[in-house]
């Protein structure tokens, strides 16, 4: 590729475009493996483009990649520290590379194109220096050209992408819903308010009469369960704090909404970190003192991240080839890299990117390295071993390959993806068998009656016709506590068996009389005797093992356990 590309350098300016038509597979290529070139070998690219005549039938390269090569061509030249004269030739020849992609066609969103070359002028904006006269012209020249983008008619886009963005945003007109886990769009991925822990509902405490009804105490499970288990997801997308600590690594933490700044004087007090913003802050770091951003700078980043490979891209979006599909529903990938890698190379036998069996979200792309679409369908799918076992495992994602099963998380076509189509792979870093299955519970739950008496038992009902009565035990087990702890518990169980046994006086006695020899002769703590007393107080109890066990027990009536 980098004699192809010297050799375009160096070709006749009414020669070019001809030559570029006729290699356009290979001069598209070029674009997409940038990462192997050379600084010169970028730099002879960018003055191709600028030098390609307009009436030529070139199509512009992928507006990712474009602006991946550009801003690598400013840091390169920054690091060099290169003078006036050599910065104000790089601007220019920026200049030229924006007048001559803006009479190409596109085959995507205008939105993408814009937001693409806008970020690639104003790079070059920022490297003059407006005290020198010429540094000023260029200026306003690059200034001038953010103008004529704004031009509805300006951005030139292929018809079929027109119709495609149409279709999508007929689609789009329907609502989404937090529980469209199944059938999710990038935008639902993207919506703070369904993940955000300021936008989720509370689980609620108490006896009883806390929840307003069954479907209350339901949907507020199966939202937190559907935000728990596609936080990450959504982080990938979310904008993130870049303020550094004493180490001087970046925080790196998603920037959540946070509650109305009307009611919070600390939240009034906050700043948008973007230079020249005064707009009031809706997004805020965790840690105080930390970034902060208004709704419409929180908007552009998450646009970034969902915009192609560069420094602004999510580090954790992934873009891949379809290598082969598997009828049982495992897809194969090959030349899978990170957007936005990390500084340092990863030690992919421990690291929890893409391990196994993490869950994914694979989006089908038009060319690798395309922004995603806000309507792009998403297809989970879980991260899986390659047919040579776990021992090789690490290997095969150094050398770029991933396995992943659809099968096991949602139903699969087998025509969907197709071998050499390009997917981008966001990483969710969620444990699939932990979550997964109790997501489809609950899913498969909310469409049947709930068990316990419907419910009645899991503090659904306002009016409780037992009310207990808090029994205060002292630090040291007395025999009179265990008898009034005892007594009480009988007087106010749910169980049937017991509800049975205090109607009768006798009876009553005696299971009172056989618990406090138990209780005594079991020699049982003050927790333990509590614990053991409130298991046979309701159908349903929950039971916490000792400190570092990780133990928890659901017991029911029947002595059940899980």
């Amino acid at each position: 590729m980098a004699k192809f590309i010297k050799h375009l350098a160096v070709a006749r300016k009414d020669k070019l475009g001809l030559e570029l038509f006729n290699s356009r597979d290979l001069w598209r290529r070029c674009w997409q493996n940038e990462d192997l070139l050379d600084d010169a070998s970028r730099r002879f690219m960018l003055d191709v483009l600028a030098r390609i005549p307009g009436s030529s039938s070139v199509e512009p390269p992928p507006i990712g990649f474009l602006e991946k090569v550009a801003t690598k061509f400013f840091t390169k030249e920054a690091s060099a520290k290169a003078g006036p004269d050599q910065v104000l030739t790089n601007v220019k020849t920026i200049r030229d590379v924006l007048t001559t992609v803006l009479q190409m066609e596109w085959d995507c969103s205008r939105d993408e194109v814009v937001q693409g070359l806008s970020n690639i002028t104003f790079e070059a904006e920022s490297k003059l220096q407006k005290k020198i006269k010429d540094h000023r012209e260029t200026a306003f020249e690059l200034m001038s050209i953010i103008d004529d983008m704004a031009r509805p008619w300006r951005i030139q886009i292929k018809e079929s992408a027109i119709d495609l963005e149409d279709a999508t945003t007929r689609d789009a007109k329907e609502p989404i819903k937090y529980d469209d886990w199944k059938a999710p769009t990038v935008e639902w991925l993207c919506t703070p308010e369904f993940f955000a822990p300021s936008s989720c509902p509370k689980m609620k405490v108490g006896r009883a009469g806390v929840y307003d009804s069954a479907e209350d105490y339901m949907d507020c499970n199966h939202r937190l369960w559907i935000a728990m288990t596609f936080l990450d997801g959504h982080a990938a997308f979310a904008p993130h704090c870049r303020s550094r600590g004493n180490n001087g690594s970046s925080c790196g933490s998603a920037l959540w909404p946070v509650a109305d700044s009307s009611s919070n004087n600390w939240v009034a007090a906050l700043k948008c970190k973007t230079r020249r913003c005064d707009h009031p802050v809706e997004f805020s770091c965790r840690i105080k003192g930390h970034d902060s951003l208004c709704s419409e700078c929180a908007a552009a980043s998450i646009a970034n991240h969902r915009g192609g490979p560069g420094p602004n891209a999510s580090t954790h979006i992934y873009d891949a080839q379809v290598s082969s599909v598997d009828p049982d529903g495992v897809v194969y990938l090959s030349e899978f890299k990170s957007r936005n890698p990390p500084p340092n190379p990863l030690h992919w036998r421990s690291t929890k990117r893409l391990a196994v069996p993490n869950l994914v979200g694979l989006v089908l792309l038009k060319s690798r390295g395309s922004n995603l679409g806000a309507t792009d369908p998403i297809k989970w799918a879980e991260v899986v071993n390659h047919r040579g076992g776990q021992r090789d495992e690490d290997r095969q994602r150094q050398n770029g390959n991933l396995a992943v099963n659809i099968s096991s998380i949602v139903d699969f076509d087998p025509d969907y993806f197709e071998r050499g189509s390009s997917v981008a792979i966001v990483d969710c870093m969620c444990f699939v068998p932990e979550w997964i299955p109790v997501l489809r519970a609950l899913d498969s739950q909310r469409k049947t009656k709930l068990p316990f008496e419907n419910g009645r038992h899991l503090n659904l009902i306002k009016d409780d016709p037992v009310q207990p009565v808090e029994v205060a035990l002292p630090e040291s087990v007395t025999s009179l506590a265990s008898k009034l702890l005892i007594d009480e518990m009988i007087n106010s169980s749910q169980l049937e068996p017991i509800r049975e046994i205090r109607r009768d006086d006798t009876l009553k006695k005696k299971l009172s009389s056989k618990m406090e020899n138990l209780v005594s002769s079991t020699t049982l703590d003050r927790m333990q005797l509590v614990s053991f007393v409130e298991a046979l107080r309701n159908p349903v109890h929950l039971t916490q093992g000792p400190p570092g066990t990780g133990e928890l027990t659901l017991t029911t009536a029947l002595g059940c356990r899980a």
